[in-house]
């Protein structure tokens, strides 16, 4: 079984970097919640602004993960 949802967005237009952005989470052993974020200073770089964690569920479809 496969699994990836993603969520996009708008970002805010402050910098060269507004546009799309995207939360996605895939995967279902390991099960990996990729979150993209403002800075509180208000840039908005990917590459600065982006965690990666495993999780148990997906937050989006409710899928659980095989792995717990």
């Amino acid at each position: 079984m496969k699994h990836e949802c993603i969520r996009s967005f708008k970002t805010r237009k402050i910098d060269e970097c507004s546009g799309e952005a995207y939360n996605r989470c895939h995967g279902i052993e390991p099960m990996i919640f990729e979150i993209w974020f403002q800075d509180k200073d208000g840039t908005e770089s990917y590459f600065d602004n982006w965690i990666e964690k495993e999780v148990n569920f997906c937050p989006y479809c409710g899928l659980k993960a095989e792995r717990l």
